[in-house]
């Protein structure tokens, strides 16, 4: 990226081609004005991934609690269950039930994990406030999901004489790398 004077010439390496903008410096100046404040706001750090600053977390949780009605307070109190191999009838029922009842979570259960990030992606953008996700998985999440990698019990884990035997799934990408 090149600025000549008052103009920004892009250069495109691999096909050696350049694509120049004129701007006088007017509108330079208007657009620059225009899209600053947005590209500060934009820099700002999320307060919930600042772990050196709890006061910001939890004065953001405040705001977000002081704003809510007391049926939405209600709301946060629930996380009804979510199967992804239903039908879109229950989708759209779910979907409901965040943007209406403005639901706290969400548990989801028997699907595939493809269709249940699309499901679990859907309705967090529908919902006001982040939803908590859950999954009905104690015995890890090839008990209620298709086509993913199943892991022996924990129960049986924990019933092995020699500890180390399950040190290898204690990470699952290392476990699978290795086999």
């Amino acid at each position: 990226l090149l600025l000549e004077k008052v103009g920004i010439v892009v250069l495109l390496n691999k096909y050696n081609c350049r694509i120049k903008a004129d701007f006088n410096s007017m509108n330079f100046l208007k657009h620059f004005l225009l899209f600053f404040p947005v590209l500060l706001y934009a820099q700002s750090p999320d307060p919930l991934l600042d772990l050196e600053n709890p006061q910001g977390q939890q004065q953001w949780v405040d705001s977000l609690y002081n704003q809510m009605t007391l049926k939405e307070k209600v709301g946060q109190l629930f996380m009804p269950m979510v199967f992804t191999e239903k039908d879109s009838t229950h989708f759209n029922n779910t979907l409901n039930l965040v943007t209406e009842y403005k639901l706290g979570g969400l548990v989801f259960s028997l699907g595939g994990p493809i269709e249940q990030s699309h499901w679990l992606n859907r309705f967090q953008a529908a919902s006001k406030t982040p939803l908590l996700i859950a999954m009905d998985a104690e015995w890890g999440v090839a008990m209620r999901l298709d086509s993913v990698q199943a892991f022996p019990w924990p129960m049986t884990l924990g019933a092995l004489k020699t500890p180390r035997c399950s040190e290898p799934l204690e990470n699952g990408w290392e476990y699978r790398k290795n086999a």
